[in-house]
C-alpha cells in the first residue's frame, strides 16, 4: 500500500511481530514507530463507522449457488379404481365377512372402518365396487400410492365371505436411457434404492426424486408406466443438463467512498466429472482500469472466491470447500487517516437434508471458517491498525415450507463458537502497536443468528413479503467481521452496505407488490412494483467514547422488480430498480438513495 511513514516492508514486520530492519530506519525509523504507536492508539478509540465499508462487511456469508427450482418431483395419477357393472346396483347379497389379503399392518384400522359397512348386512354389488374404490384412497391418502385394490372373480351368495386383494405396488426398474450421459450414472446410482422396495410410500420416491434432481446441471422429469409384473411401475427419468453455467451482476449497494458501484462474474461447472459435484469460480469489484481498478494492487473493491461441493453417497449429504478474499480500499476525506481493509475467509461446510419433499424441506449444515481481517491505514502514513485471527465453528438449520394457502416460509438458525486455538489471534496475543479490531473482544465467542421471511399472495395481483432478521452476542462485543450489518435488500435498503453494524441487533421489513406477468417472445415477463418499509436497530457492547451503545435505523421507499425466466431457456434476468429514504436516531442526516441491482444467469 502507498504513503508515507513507514513502509510496506515495516508493515509486514510490525504484523508480524519483528522489529524494523536495523540502520534502514534510523532515527526516521523510530520517529515512525512513534507515529505507528500514536496512530494505533487513536485508532483503538474511533467509531466502528470511521472503518465503515471494510472488506470484511461487504462479503457476503458464502459464494455457493443458491438451490435451483425443484422439478423432478414425480405426480403419479390417481387411478379410477373398480368400476361397477352396469345394473351393479341391483344385486344384492348378504354378506357374513370381508376378507382381505396382502393389506399393510399400518392399515388395519382404516382397512376395518371400510369393511364394517360390509360385513353381516345386505349389500349391493355397486357398494362393494365403492367400498374397494374407498380401500385403495385410503392407501394412497397414506402416501401408498403404488397400491392398487383388486376385486377378483368369485361367486358370492347369501353368507359368503366376500374377498378382496391389495396388490403392493413397486418399481420394477428405472428407466434413465434418455438422460445425458454425464448425469446418467449419477441419478442411476440415487434411485437405486426404490427398486423392488415393497408398502414403498409416495414420500420416498419423492426424496429420492428429488436428490437426483439435485445434481448440478440437471433438470429432471419423470413418469410413471406399467411394469411387466403384477403391480409392477417402471419409472422413467428424462430431461436436460447443462454442463457449464455462468452470471453476471451489477449493483450500486456501496458507499461513495468505494465508488458505489461493483460489478461480478461467475462460473459453475456442473458435474463434469460425472460425480454429481459442483465447482464454482466468483470475481467481483469496482469496474475501473488505473493504479486503483479491479486488477490492480489497490483495488477500490474487489473480491474472488473458488469453491467446490461434493456429494458424499446418495441420500444428500454434501461437503462444501471455499476460499474467497475480499479488499477494499475506500476514498479518504482530505486531511484524514484513509484506511484498507482485507479479508480472507476458508470454509468446510457439511450439510444433510434431514426432510425433502416438495412442500417442506429441512437441512443442517456444520461448518469451520478459518477468517483473516486485516486494517491498515495507507495515508498519510502506511502502516498496519488491527488484525483479527478467527476460527468458527458454527451449527446451523434452516427450513422451506410452502404452506397450504400457497405461501413460501423460509427460516434459518445458527449458532457460531469462536475457537482460541488452531491459529486464531487471541487478545492476549494482540499488542499496543498491532490491537485485534474492537477493544474488549477476543477470539472465543459465542453468538446466535436467526433469519426468516415470508411470502404469500393475497389477491392475483397483491402479494406481501415479510423479512426478519436478528442477532446476539450475549452481551459480549465481538470482532468486526463477526458483527450484525442491517443493510441490505432484505433490510435497510436505502443505506449503504455495511453502514449499521453491531454485536448485537434485529431488522425487520415488510414488502407489498402488484405482480404482472407480461406475455413476450412466447414466454413471460414478472413486472411487479412494491412499496417497502423497514426498521432495525443495532447494539455495540462495550462502546467507546465516540461510539453509540445503540442506532436505530428506518427505511421507506418504492420500486419495481423485473424478472424473466424462460421455459425454453435456461437464462433467467432479474432488475431491481428502487428509491428510498433512510433516518436514524444518532444525528445523521435524513438522505435519499437510488439502488439499482441486476443479474443475468445463464
Amino acid at each position: 500500500m502507498g504513503g508515507t511513514g513507514i513502509h510496506a516492508d515495516e508493515n509486514r514486520n510490525v504484523r508480524h511481530g519483528a522489529r524494523p530492519r536495523p540502520g534502514a530506519a534510523g532515527r526516521s525509523g523510530l520517529s515512525g514507530i512513534k507515529t505507528a504507536v500514536a496512530v494505533a492508539s487513536a485508532c483503538l478509540w474511533l467509531s466502528a463507522s470511521a472503518f465503515a465499508q471494510t472488506a470484511s462487511q461487504i462479503t457476503p456469508p458464502t459464494f455457493r449457488p443458491p438451490p435451483g427450482p425443484d422439478t423432478a418431483g414425480v405426480s403419479i395419477p390417481e387411478g379410477k379404481g373398480l368400476e361397477a357393472p352396469a345394473g351393479a346396483e341391483k344385486l344384492q347379497v348378504k354378506l357374513a365377512a370381508v376378507h382381505i389379503e396382502g393389506g399393510l399392518p399400518d392399515m388395519a384400522d382404516a382397512t376395518r372402518k371400510i369393511t364394517a359397512g360390509l360385513s353381516r348386512r345386505t349389500v349391493t354389488a355397486a357398494q362393494i365396487f365403492v367400498a374397494a374404490r374407498q380401500l385403495e384412497a385410503e392407501y394412497a391418502r397414506a402416501g401408498y400410492a403404488l397400491v392398487r385394490v383388486v376385486l377378483p372373480a368369485q361367486k358370492l351368495g347369501n353368507g359368503a365371505t366376500l374377498r378382496l386383494i391389495v396388490v403392493d405396488g413397486f418399481l420394477e426398474k428405472i428407466d434413465t436411457g434418455n438422460l445425458p450421459e454425464r448425469i446418467r450414472g449419477r441419478v442411476e446410482a440415487a434411485l437405486a434404492p426404490l427398486v423392488g422396495q415393497k408398502g414403498i410410500k409416495l414420500s420416498a420416491i419423492e426424496r429420492k426424486l428429488l436428490l437426483a434432481g439435485d445434481t448440478p446441471g440437471a433438470r429432471l422429469r419423470s413418469t410413471l408406466k406399467a411394469g411387466s409384473a403384477k403391480g409392477a411401475s417402471v419409472l422413467v427419468i428424462d430431461g436436460k443438463y447443462r454442463p457449464v453455467g455462468g452470471q453476471l451482476t451489477v449493483d450500486n449497494s456501496l458507499s461513495p467512498s468505494l465508488q458505489r458501484w461493483s460489478t461480478g462474474v461467475g462460473v459453475d461447472f456442473n458435474s463434469l466429472l460425472g460425480l454429481g459435484e459442483l465447482v464454482y469460480l466468483r470475481a467481483g469489484g469496482y469496474p475501473n482500469g488505473g493504479d486503483q481498478g479491479l486488477f490492480s494492487d489497490g483495488p477500490r473493491n474487489r473480491n474472488y472466491a473458488a469453491g467446490i461441493v461434493l456429494p458424499i453417497g446418495y441420500d444428500g449429504l454434501t461437503l462444501n470447500l471455499e476460499a474467497s478474499r475480499t479488499r477494499a480500499n475506500p476514498n479518504a476525506e482530505p486531511g484524514s487517516l484513509g484506511f484498507g481493509s482485507e479479508f480472507e475467509r476458508y470454509s468446510a461446510r457439511l450439510r444433510y437434508p434431514w426432510i425433502r419433499s416438495r412442500a417442506l424441506t429441512v437441512s443442517s449444515e456444520l461448518s469451520f471458517d478459518a477468517q483473516n481481517d486485516d486494517l491498515d491505514a495507507v495515508t498519510p502514513v502506511s502502516l498496519p491498525i488491527a488484525e483479527d485471527r478467527l476460527r468458527i465453528i458454527r451449527f446451523g438449520a434452516d427450513a422451506t415450507w410452502f404452506t397450504p394457502v400457497g405461501g413460501v416460509f423460509v427460516g434459518n438458525v445458527s449458532a457460531s463458537f469462536g475457537i482460541d486455538g488452531l491459529g486464531a489471534r487471541s487478545a492476549a496475543d494482540a499488542t499496543p502497536l498491532l490491537p485485534l479490531s474492537r477493544q474488549g473482544a477476543d477470539a472465543e465467542f459465542q453468538k446466535l443468528e436467526v433469519s426468516a421471511n415470508y411470502n404469500q399472495p393475497l389477491a392475483e395481483h397483491v402479494g406481501l413479503d415479510l423479512f426478519a432478521r436478528a442477532q446476539t452476542s450475549f452481551g459480549k462485543p465481538l470482532l468486526q467481521s463477526e458483527q450484525i450489518g442491517l443493510t441490505g435488500a432484505t433490510g435497510l435498503s436505502s443505506f449503504d452496505a455495511g453502514a449499521l453494524q453491531g454485536d448485537s441487533g434485529y431488522v425487520v421489513r415488510g414488502e407489498l407488490s402488484s405482480p404482472w406477468y407480461v406475455p413476450f417472445a412466447g414466454d413471460v415477463v414478472q413486472l411487479s412494483p412494491y412499496l417497502f418499509g423497514a426498521v432495525g436497530e443495532v447494539r455495540v457492547e462495550m462502546p467507546t467514547a465516540l461510539e453509540s451503545a445503540s442506532i436505530v435505523g428506518a427505511s421507506y421507499g418504492l420500486g419495481v422488480k423485473f424478472g424473466t425466466a424462460f421455459a425454453s431457456d435456461p437464462t433467467n434476468t432479474s432488475l431491481t430498480l428502487e428509491w428510498g429514504r433512510q433516518h436514524r436516531n444518532d444525528h445523521q442526516p435524513i438522505s435519499d438513495r437510488f439502488s439499482l441491482s441486476g443479474a443475468i444467469q445463464f
